[in-house]
Order: C-alpha cells, then structure tokens, then sequence
C-alpha cells in the first residue's frame, strides 16, 4: 500500500515496478514526471487487483497510467 505521499520531480516515472501481484495506490498526489505517473508491468499475467483511489495525477510527459499483466484493476475517482 502506498497512501498520502506526494511523488514527484522523478527522472523516469514516479512509481515503476514489475512483478507485482497486488498494489493499493491511495490518496497519493504524483506528477511532474518526464514518463509514466505509474508504471506497473508483470512478465507473466498475476491475479491482482491493482487499487487506485484518491489520487492527483497530472504533468506527465506518457500515459497517466500504465498496467500490463495485471488481470484486475480497479480504477475509483482520481
């Protein structure tokens, strides 16, 4: 779970991980980044859920968001 934290100013994308079976993203504010505010990317397809609630997304160079291999996701108001 990453909750209330300000991310950003980051050289890539401000929260990149890979094999990540389950995440809680919540009431986050990140921006300001040249890539992906959230870069999440499995291999191979994992069960999830993904979980972005809450969050002040903006000033990204890419995609807000980026998911692969993540069978659910579940996208509350940002």
């Amino acid at each position: 779970m990453i909750d209330d934290n300000l991310i950003g100013s980051s050289q890539g994308s401000a929260i990149d991980a890979s094999d990540v079976s389950a995440a809680t993203l919540i009431n986050n504010r990140i921006g300001n980044t040249p890539e992906y505010a959230i870069s999440l990317r499995n291999a191979s397809a994992l069960p999830g859920p993904l979980i972005l609630s809450g969050n002040t997304l903006g000033q990204v160079g890419k995609a807000v968001v980026r998911v692969e291999g993540l069978n659910q996701v579940d996208l509350g108001p940002n």
